[in-house]
């Protein structure tokens, strides 16, 4: 299944924003796996409310997957 089978949690997986050096901007969820890179502060801004509109949809849109961590069984 693609997308997290938890409910988006922000206090777990911590939304980050940043400026970068080349004056581009950083947006990520959670790992550094999940981050996204923006031209203009705007296009994050854009893509930041997206995501706290419908973190469910957003998850699954962006192949986010938090906690769906299938481990071997201890031995």
């Amino acid at each position: 299944m693609v997308g997290s089978t938890l409910k988006p949690d922000f206090k777990i997986q911590m939304l980050t924003i940043q400026q970068l050096p080349n004056d581009k901007w950083s947006l990520q969820v959670g790992c550094p796996s999940y981050r996204f890179i923006f031209d203009t502060w705007e296009d994050m801004v854009a893509e930041q409310a997206a995501c706290f509109k419908d973190p469910e949809k957003w998850f699954i849109e962006n192949k986010i997957e938090m906690g769906n961590k299938n481990l071997k069984p201890l031995q």
